[in-house]
Parts: C-alpha cells; sequence; structure tokens
C-alpha cells in the first residue's frame, strides 16, 4: 500500500502524538479509507519530511504518532532555480499548468494579466483564485515528493512584471526571436514569462526587451498557451537543472 504524503500548515516534531487538521483528517478517513495503524508522511515545507502512524481515526479527527524526522528532501529540488511568469487561461489549463510546473521543480508562479488575456479577475474574485493555486501547488507537492512548497505571487500585469524578477537571466518565448534555448548560458536562476492564448502582443514583448527581458525561440512550432511552459521549463531542467 502507498505511503500518502500529506501538507501539514503547522510546526512538526520528531516524536510525540498531532492531531491532523480536519481537512487532512477527512482525506485519510473517508477518501483514502486508511486504519489505525497505517504508516503516513507528513511534511511542513521546511524541507523534510516526517514518518508517522495513524493511532486512532474518526471521520472528522485523526491522531498521528510521529516516530522521528526522516532524511532531508533538499535533494529533491533543482539546483535552477525557475520563476515562472504565466500568463491567466481559460477553465482548467491554468490549474493544469501549475500543478505539471510544480512537478517539473519550479520554484515561484506569478500569474500576468495582459491585453489578450481572456480571463480578468476582480480583487475578490482574484483573492479565491490565489487560495485556490495554493492549494493546487499544495497537492502537486505531495505527489512529486517535494517538501519546499514554491510560492504562488499575487497577478500582476506583463509591464510589472520584470520589475518583481531578481533572477539572473530573464527570458520570454517569442516564436519569431533569434535565439533558442540552448544557446542561454551562464545563470543559476531564471524568470520566464508565457503568454496566453494568442500570446503577447507586440508592445507587450517590445516592453519586455526594454525591461531587459530576452526573446527566446523554443523549437519551430507555436505551442499552446498549457504546453509552451511545460515545455519550456523541461528544456531548461535538462539543459541548466538536474533533468540529466
Amino acid at each position: 500500500m502507498t505511503v500518502p504524503r500529506i501538507f501539514i500548515d503547522c510546526e512538526l516534531q520528531d516524536a510525540g502524538l498531532l492531531e491532523l487538521p480536519r481537512e487532512a483528517a477527512h482525506h485519510l478517513s473517508t477518501v483514502l479509507r486508511r486504519k489505525p495503524g497505517d504508516r503516513l508522511t507528513l511534511f511542513n515545507g521546511n524541507g523534510y519530511e516526517y514518518n508517522a502512524s495513524i493511532e486512532s481515526l474518526e471521520k472528522r479527527h485523526v491522531n498521528v504518532r510521529l516516530d522521528g524526522r526522516a532524511n532531508s528532501c533538499h535533494h529533491r529540488e533543482s539546483p535552477l532555480h525557475i520563476h515562472v511568469g504565466l500568463a491567466l487561461t481559460k477553465g482548467q489549463k491554468m490549474d493544469l499548468a501549475i500543478q505539471k510546473l510544480v512537478e517539473l521543480g519550479v520554484n515561484r508562479i506569478t500569474p500576468l494579466v495582459g491585453s489578450r488575456s481572456v480571463v480578468k479577475l476582480d480583487q475578490k474574485r482574484e483573492a479565491s483564485r490565489l487560495a485556490h493555486w495554493h492549494g493546487v501547488i499544495i497537492s502537486a507537492c505531495e505527489q512529486s515528493g517535494r517538501c519546499i512548497i514554491p510560492e504562488i505571487s499575487d497577478v500582476c500585469s506583463i509591464d510589472e512584471w520584470p520589475g518583481l524578477c531578481m533572477e539572473d537571466m530573464r527570458l520570454t518565448l517569442d516564436p519569431r526571436a533569434s535565439v533558442s534555448m540552448r544557446e542561454l548560458t551562464d545563470f543559476h536562476s531564471v524568470a520566464l514569462a508565457v503568454g496566453p492564448e494568442g500570446g503577447f502582443s507586440n508592445d507587450e514583448v517590445m516592453s519586455l526587451v526594454g525591461q531587459g527581458v530576452q526573446s527566446v525561440r523554443l523549437g519551430n512550432r507555436i505551442l499552446r498557451a498549457e504546453t509552451a511552459p511545460l515545455a519550456a521549463v523541461s528544456v531548461l531542467q535538462t539543459l541548466h537543472g538536474d533533468f540529466c
């Protein structure tokens, strides 16, 4: 039986009893149908996993016994720090992109809104979406074995995004660019802007380039908005990260 990994937003000790938060308790008891004595792994984003077993279990109350801190999970993080500026997309495409970017090792995701963005968020809906995307990130970390939680930043405009990037290299995908991703060298962190359905407008590309963002080409085909960030990050991880 697979040992479930559960994120807990609280301090974790090496040993002792802990009552799980209600959502985690419901997931274990109702969804996974686990029983007392079953093993599980807890993590809280500090880079470590904690082994535990279920001590007692009800629908809304689950007590677990921690039996020591497992090895550090820092080795599962890529040596390449990746920040993706991800243009808002329709429906489940945004969720899918965020989920897969986390699995691929991205450290930070900033949702972007621009002139061709179909999705528009008011302040209330933005807060709701950010909370939802944080949940998507947590689930992806539980599945992929990551113990450090990637950041989801506030939504910002494409023009504002370069000013928020502290990475060594700042890039944007452009099928017309003369430079390919294979030609990039000498960086340990990278920020990558990926456009919405229809791509960035010419003015937006010019604004990015004017702020020091380099346009790069990803192959000879035009990829969909949900495909491009995953392909680009895979290439970056292969050339400069831990996909070697």
